[in-house]
């Protein structure tokens, strides 16, 4: 505190900040309280300041980095406002190959935007000690211990036609969808017998139908299955197709 009325805050002091004396102006708001002087002030330091996870288990921190609200460094997001803490992220997430808080984004992939950053100052509701991420910022782990998961090939009558686009707009199949959360390639399969072709997408969602309504694409399919987690189900906005 400053100056009869000024308040400032950080987490890092500058270099010219030193100790000295001067402090002899009352606070504004109770007389009896002293708040620096004219070039000085009272400092108080924070004795459970927030400071940054190191890790929780095979997930371990990688840093402060870039994002971006137009275009996120991780596709998957789990929303907890009032509780969110990293490892309540890490649970949700846990078969994937990053995590980040800010909320909770997850994925197998970094955007090329993501970059190593500073200004995660942010402590979270579900734990104040802990800082998660800021304004365009996410605190970022990787998981030591991930195991990508794969396509499943051909099998069956059912052969492989790759990833392709797909959107809540513009859906490439459009006959038929389920959802279910233990969802897996095999029983997708069984929901689309009858039909020319099926896809997964984005863990626990099938699609079918008979003619393809959207461009195969090189990347995006790489969210694990619901029901199994060595299965490649699609991804946010991109579907693993079979014929």
């Amino acid at each position: 505190v400053e100056y009869y009325g000024e308040c400032y805050f950080g987490n890092s002091l500058d270099s010219s900040a030193q100790e000295g004396t001067g402090c002899d102006s009352r606070c504004g708001g109770n007389f009896s309280q002293s708040c620096g002087g004219s070039g000085r002030m009272n400092l108080y330091k924070n004795t459970v300041y927030a400071t940054e996870n190191p890790g929780i288990g095979d997930f371990h921190l990688k840093g402060c980095y870039i994002d971006n609200q137009g275009s996120r460094a991780l596709d998957h997001h789990f929303e907890d406002w009032n509780g969110m803490t990293v490892a309540k992220c890490v649970e949700a997430a846990k078969v994937f190959k990053y995590v980040a808080v800010d909320e909770c984004y997850y994925g197998n992939t970094l955007a090329s935007l993501a970059t190593p950053s500073s200004g995660c100052n942010t402590p979270r509701a579900g734990n104040k000690a802990e800082m998660c991420g800021g304004s365009n910022r996410l605190t970022l782990y990787e998981n030591a211990a991930y195991q990508p998961p794969r396509e499943v090939p051909n099998f069956n009558r059912w052969i492989i036609r790759g990833c392709h686009s797909d959107s809540v707009d513009a859906r490439a199949l459009t006959t038929g969808s389920a959802k279910d959360d233990k969802m897996t390639v095999e029983k997708c399969s069984l929901l689309s017998e009858g039909f020319r072709y099926m896809g997964v997408e984005y863990q626990q969602e099938c699609y079918w139908g008979n003619t393809i309504n959207s461009e195969a694409t090189s990347d995006g399919c790489d969210a694990p299955c619901s029901g199994n987690f060595a299965e490649i189900c699609g991804g946010g906005n991109h579907i693993t197709i079979y014929e």
